[in-house]
């Protein structure tokens, strides 16, 4: 009986895979807004938020399902347009992250075994203490570990444990990665 309900109920949500293009049906076009959201993903619970960073407040939209926080959306900001197209993406759901190849917990070193190689910045303000890389192969998808263990400067440890997965609309080299941007 589980399983059945298990399948059926799995049939409800979308299969989430993160790619070049966006999260599941989730990309550049779309507006980052509560409704849009629940559109596009039926069998997420949606809710409207905000982040605080050192000098502004921020919406945030939060993807869970049941008790579990799947994604974090962030609006970005368009020249000329009045709507708000989202801006990124966090993907913190271990499923979710699997599906799209980039299994939670799996080292720094797996993904990027000269680490020389690897296109990575430390991040900033309440993302210090974390490091943001390029995903291998990947134009718009980034990857979160922690620094170091005592290191709040973003040092990269070959250690670390994937933390989240993140993807923006513009390449993900060029991105700033401070928190809310």
């Amino acid at each position: 009986m589980v399983g059945i309900c298990a399948a059926v109920w799995a049939a409800d949500v979308p299969i989430l895979k993160v790619t070049d293009a966006g999260v599941g049906p989730l990309g550049a076009q779309t507006e980052a807004t509560a409704s849009s959201l629940k559109r596009a993903l039926p069998g997420f619970t949606i809710r409207q938020t905000t982040v605080a960073s050192e000098d502004r407040v921020v919406p945030l939209l939060s993807v869970t399902r049941g008790r579990q926080v799947a994604m974090e959306v962030l609006p970005g900001d368009r020249p000329g347009s009045k709507k708000s197209y989202i801006g990124r993406i966090v993907v913190r759901m271990p499923e979710i992250m699997r599906r799209s190849g980039f299994s939670p917990g799996r080292r720094f070193a797996d993904f990027y075994p000269d680490s020389q190689k690897a296109v990575c910045k430390p991040g900033l303000e309440q993302n210090a203490g974390k490091f943001f890389c390029l995903a291998p192969g990947m134009q718009h998808v980034g990857l979160e570990f922690p620094s170091a263990p005592g290191a709040a400067d973003g040092t990269i440890w070959p250690q670390a444990g994937l933390t989240a997965v993140i993807w923006t609309p513009e390449a993900f080299d060029r991105y700033h990665w401070t928190p809310i941007d």
